[in-house]
């Protein structure tokens, strides 16, 4: 799943992977396990001291570490803004779906502002600081190449219906090619 912050890509993949038992694989996680790991509260103050490509190179790593990991061949990845990770992932006969999430802008912005507890300043900044990041790893080229793009406006399980309908239970018919629903 890739798309803008706070579109709702992490809140349907948990409702997929429940739906589906599919496992879920976070890189917003990855992302803050790494910083932890050198000494960095926040993921975007480990961007800041490292710079971008050595934030790229790391993630890259540990998610293709961890899908590597996962038993059986579906996992969800919640969060897939580097583009080289789309060709790590095609090779050797493995099959990516790539769902591209985007919502409206006052949406976006109302969820963020509940993720981060704040106002709607506050929100729009991080919003901004996020997708930037996003931008500068290579997003627009995995939305480019998505398979299915959904416009999630709607409720959670209206949003996630409409991904079922079209995945079916086994994402079976899933490779005709790029679709998009909107909400």
């Amino acid at each position: 799943m890739t798309g803008p912050s706070a579109s709702g890509k992490s809140t349907i993949a948990e409702q997929i992977s429940s739906n589906l038992q599919v496992p879920i694989i976070k890189e917003r996680e990855i992302i803050h396990r790494i910083a932890q790991s050198y000494g960095f509260s926040r993921g975007r103050n480990w961007l800041a001291a490292a710079g971008i490509q050595t934030v790229l190179d790391e993630v890259l790593a540990q998610t293709l570490a961890a899908i590597e990991g996962v038993e059986g061949d579906k996992v969800i990845l919640d969060g897939s803004y580097d583009a080289r990770l789309i060709q790590a992932l095609n090779t050797e006969g493995n099959q990516t779906f790539i769902i591209a999430v985007t919502a409206r802008d006052e949406i976006r912005r109302e969820r963020m502002a509940g993720r981060i507890e704040s106002g709607p300043e506050e929100a729009l900044a991080e919003m901004q600081f996020i997708d930037e990041f996003k931008h500068r790893a290579g997003m627009a080229e995995i939305i480019e190449k998505a398979d299915l793009t959904v416009d999630n406006n709607l409720t959670v399980d209206e949003t996630t219906r409409e991904i079922h309908l079209y995945l079916g239970s086994e994402f079976a018919d899933c490779l005709s090619g790029p679709e998009r629903l909107k909400g």
